[in-house]
């Protein structure tokens, strides 16, 4: 906590800290690496959502030739979001936002290479303050 002068374990896994209340802080609810192979072209990770709670799915990955992403709604074939996850340019670390879910319930996220082989971080976050709980609780998965 270098010197005492930061907040404690619990406060800082659950996203709050010793600053102002009113004010809106990011928080990593969930991070999944996903491995996608010629083997393997497809894998997924799923989450959970609490009420008044809404996270914003971003997939990160320095694989060009990309992978399609999409969210659905564990045992529901609807599509929330759908977008190809593709680079500019090879080796070269990239992010794609997919999109914000807001009802809650437990969600997929399943990856599709669009190549032989890659690594993706798929990362939600959501926002503490303002009209979210601000209850202290341990992440159960901040790295499967």
């Amino acid at each position: 906590d270098y010197g005492g002068i930061g907040p404690t374990l619990a406060k800082a896994a659950g996203g709050m800290s010793n600053v102002d209340s009113s004010r809106r802080t990011k928080v990593v609810d969930f991070n999944h690496l996903i491995q996608l192979s010629k083997k393997n072209p497809e894998n997924e990770c799923t989450f959970e959502i609490e009420a008044e709670k809404q996270l914003t799915i971003t997939v990160y990955s320095r694989c060009k030739t990309g992978c399609t992403a999409t969210v659905t709604r564990v045992g529901d074939s609807k599509i929330f979001f759908e977008l190809d996850v593709v680079g500019d340019v090879e080796e070269e670390p990239y992010h794609r936002t997919i999109g914000a879910v807001k009802e809650p319930g437990s969600y997929r996220v399943k990856l599709k290479s669009l190549s032989t082989h890659g690594n993706y971080l798929v990362v939600g976050t959501s926002y503490t303050g303002l009209s979210l709980t601000s209850d202290i609780r341990s992440k159960e998965s901040i790295v499967d």
